[in-house]
């Protein structure tokens, strides 16, 4: 609670929220990856869910962190209606979160290894 309280929670938001306008700007540009929920930064938390090109979430969060060492959720995470409400319901989303500690260089390695795994499946 100190470190929230020093650092400002505008801060924190400041900085969670750029991260997630790059790594949605970045996921807009790969084929095959399905985003949900809010494309404006300033509506979304620091978390996004995404899908790829049809593949089980599961097997893609293995690949992330078998091939490219990046730790991500797969699943429902705890919200079934959640994803009745989004389509996902039955096999989830692959989601990725975002925290004051998130570099900018991490979010674009998970850019960078989402676009491999896209390469390999087409």
């Amino acid at each position: 609670i100190e470190f929230i309280f020093e650092k400002v929670l505008d801060q924190i938001r400041k900085h969670e929220t750029h991260l997630v306008e790059v790594m949605l700007s970045e996921l807009e540009k790969i084929e095959g990856i399905q985003i949900y929920g809010p494309k404006d930064p300033q509506k979304q938390a620091a978390v996004i869910s995404i899908n790829v090109a049809g593949e089980d979430p599961s097997k893609i969060s293995y690949i992330l962190d078998k091939d490219f060492d990046i730790a991500v959720r797969s699943g429902l995470h705890c919200a079934p209606m959640a994803h009745q409400t989004i389509g996902t319901f039955g096999r989830g989303t692959v989601r990725f979160s975002f925290g004051y500690f998130t570099t900018e260089e991490e979010v674009y390695k998970g850019i960078d290894a989402l676009k491999q795994i896209c390469k390999r499946i087409r």
